[in-house]
């Protein structure tokens, strides 16, 4: 059982790599242009918030984080995730 359970993680692990959107990720807020092909599906919406909300902990991490310069609060940290996520 265990080593169908492996065989099973190993075959599709890659496919689940290639879901991932992994261009146009920063820490900036900036969303990133859309290709025109893509079609306008649930998958298509679903992906692009699943990015937006990496993109605004990103941004909240990288410019409002516990360890940053920009700290305040975690009132200002929660502000300014929901503030990129809008």
């Amino acid at each position: 059982m265990r080593m169908g359970v492996f065989f099973a993680t190993i075959l599709f692990s890659p496919s689940l790599a290639g879901c991932a959107r992994r261009d146009g990720r920063n820490a900036d807020c900036r969303w990133p242009g859309e290709i025109p092909a893509q079609p306008s599906d649930t998958r298509h919406l679903s992906s692009d918030a699943e990015f937006a909300e990496d993109l605004a902990i990103r941004y909240a991490d990288t410019h409002y984080g516990l360890r940053t310069p920009g700290y305040a609060s975690g009132e200002a940290y929660g502000a300014a995730r929901d503030r990129c996520m809008a």
